[in-house]
């Protein structure tokens, strides 16, 4: 059970460190070291999902688009992976997890940098790893994301209840 923290945004790295955000449902709380450069991100990232177990849920959290998770883009939050950049890390696991949630903002519909028909970061991961061999470990797993945007002090879902929750939408991996 994991919840990687991907952004140096002090706000959100408080918010779910702490128990108000229910991160203890996912599991072990990491984050990446605000100092690391892009790459050094990249490899604790590699890293720390490598240490994910079988059938146990993942939560990325940071900030979001239709195309990249990570920080906000400014200056003091530079990092930032696309979803081609996560499906192959995700698709690489020793194990297969047993969901996946993408905590993370989506484009909103009036946004003009909004990519229809993709609804969010956890559609364009999903829709990489369904590509024809692409899968990897994922297969079977589904990810789950958001359709707009979220306040970045939410409550997270339980991951063993997330199926039910109204807040996010399934994506079936193949």
């Amino acid at each position: 059970m994991m919840l990687i923290i991907i952004t140096k945004d002090k706000k959100i790295r408080t918010f779910y460190s702490g128990a108000g955000s229910k991160s203890g449902l996912w599991g072990r709380v990491l984050e990446l070291n605000v100092t690391d450069d892009q790459d050094r991100a990249t490899n604790a990232l590699k890293k720390a999902l490598s240490l994910l177990g079988a059938d146990e849920p993942l939560c990325l959290v940071g900030h979001g688009n239709d195309t990249e998770i990570g920080g906000s883009g400014k200056t003091r939050d530079p990092w930032g992976w696309r979803f081609d950049e996560i499906a192959p890390m995700l698709a690489a696991l020793p194990h297969r997890p047993s969901v996946v949630l993408i905590e993370a903002c989506a484009e909103e519909e009036d946004d003009g940098t909004k990519i229809d028909p993709i609804f969010g970061f956890a559609q364009a991961l999903a829709d990489q790893l369904n590509k024809p061999g692409q899968a990897g470990r994922m297969s079977g797993c589904t990810v789950y994301g958001y359709t707009n945007e979220t306040d970045s002090q939410h409550t997270l879902p339980n991951p063993g209840t997330i199926a039910r929750s109204v807040e996010v939408v399934p994506y079936l991996i193949h």
